[in-house]
Order: C-alpha cells, then sequence, then structure tokens
C-alpha cells in the first residue's frame, strides 16, 4: 500500500485550530507521504518543498447531477418560487471568509435583483437581512442543489481576499455552477482564475454588478450547455481515473 496525503486547505490559517501543533503534525504526515495531493496551486507551492511528489488535483464535479438544472421539465426549487428575476445565487457556509459588505452593496445597487444566500450560517449575519432584496435560506441536502441552480440566472462566490485562506481555496461550488450551466463571477481568487474562461472576476461592488450584469447580457441556451458540457472532463471519476494513474507511477517508500 502507499500512504497519501489529500490536502483540501491551509488548516494552520484557521483561527479555531492550534496552528503550531497543525504545521507539526502536517510536516511529519509530509515526510511519510508516497504522494500528496492538493486542490490549488497555492497549496502546491507550499508543500511542494516538503513533499517533492505533491500533485495538483482541483476538486471534481458531479457533473450529471447539476446538469439536471438544464433541463427545461426539472423542478425549481420552492424557496425561489414568486422571487423576482434576476436571481443572483450563492450556497454554501456564511463564514467569516463571506464578504457581506460586498453582497449589501450589491444588494443596494440593484434593489430590483434577488440576492439568494442558502447554507449554514457560522457568522452573524445582521447586515445582510436589513436588505429587502436578500434572502437567506437554510442548507438543504446536496442533491437538492441543481434545484437552485436551476432557479439562479448567476452563480457568485463573494469571498474577502482579506482571509489569507481564499488564496489557497478551490470552491466545489465553482465548477457545480458551471456544470449547471451558470454563468459564474467572482472576487480575484486564484483558483476562480485558473478554472474557466466562463469565470468572470470583479473587483468591488460596482465592478461585480458590471460583470453580473455582463454575465447575463451575453448568457444563451448555447453557452449554459457549452459550459456543462467542459465540466464533464473535471468530473470527479476523471479526478479518480487521474489518482489511480499517478499511484500506479509513484514508488512506494521503503
Amino acid at each position: 500500500s502507499k500512504t497519501v496525503y489529500y490536502c483540501t486547505d491551509e488548516w494552520s490559517e484557521f483561527p479555531n485550530l492550534d496552528a503550531g501543533f497543525i504545521q507539526e503534525k502536517e510536516a511529519e504526515l509530509l515526510r511519510q507521504s508516497d504522494v500528496v495531493f492538493v486542490v490549488s496551486e497555492k497549496l502546491r507551492a507550499m508543500k511542494n518543498g516538503q513533499n517533492a511528489n505533491t500533485r495538483l488535483l482541483p476538486h471534481g464535479v458531479n457533473q450529471a447531477l447539476f446538469a439536471q438544472a438544464l433541463s427545461e421539465d426539472f423542478p425549481v426549487a420552492d424557496a425561489l418560487v414568486g422571487l423576482p428575476h434576476p436571481i443572483i445565487g450563492f450556497y454554501g457556509t456564511l463564514a467569516s471568509w463571506f464578504d457581506q459588505k460586498l453582497v449589501a452593496e450589491i444588494a443596494n445597487l440593484r434593489p430590483n435583483w434577488s440576492i439568494v444566500l442558502v447554507g449554514k450560517t457560522i457568522t452573524d449575519v445582521t447586515a445582510l437581512r436589513q436588505s429587502s432584496n436578500i434572502h437567506i435560506f437554510e442548507p438543504c441536502p446536496h442533491e437538492q442543489l441543481p434545484q437552485f441552480c436551476k432557479g439562479f440566472d448567476v452563480g457568485i462566490i463573494p469571498y474577502s481576499l482579506h482571509d489569507p485562506r481564499m488564496q489557497s481555496v478551490s470552491p466545489v461550488k465553482l465548477r457545480e455552477y458551471l456544470a449547471a450551466g451558470l454563468p459564474v463571477v467572482s472576487t480575484a481568487l486564484p483558483e476562480a482564475r485558473a478554472a474557466s474562461e466562463a469565470v468572470l472576476i470583479a473587483e468591488g461592488s460596482e465592478d461585480f454588478v458590471q460583470k453580473i450584469e455582463q454575465a447575463l447580457k451575453q448568457d444563451s441556451p448555447t453557452h449554459k450547455r457549452q459550459r456543462s458540457e467542459q465540466m464533464k472532463l473535471q468530473s470527479w471519476k476523471a479526478r479518480v481515473a487521474e489518482i489511480d494513474r499517478i499511484l500506479e507511477e509513484v514508488p512506494r517508500e521503503a
């Protein structure tokens, strides 16, 4: 057998964890591992010095699940029924790295838009609840997320670049949005820049609004299908095949 370390985040940067302990134990794990898989270029740069066999393996996507949103008879989530379009959607944890100020400013600049946020709340979102066109819903089972994507007009990733963790994060939702056919607007996360030409990068609330408007204007059924089809090459099945290929060529440390 071989020892594999699959690294999805820079855990030492999480304030609720003991950074020194994490770094010590991770260094030990990196020394022992035959291969290290990381989900972002930043993580590869950080771990490669401790294990030369560090390989980039971005998150995959259940393309077939999210591609259901392209079907005309696929149902929209009940929570979205009756909300005025365009619906600008996000799902994921509402945590400290979620840029509330940015989203509140977007809602204020375009009061006719519906801003929909779906997910677990682990930080104070009082400021968001003050905007009448921001709608916050409880998290739902993963298999129901395509129903929300069906009702979204644009998927957003408004993560704060002031949080150092965002330099190495690889949001799973990015490829899920695309697999559902959605145009995506994101803050300048390195992995968002690298993920796809279909992702528009915005800096600041006014630019974010402009990029959303650009995405709305340029979108079409053809573009939706193209985005989704491109994600077939980035399915979890494809990722597992890549893992198998790499493990076959990596010798086991004595």
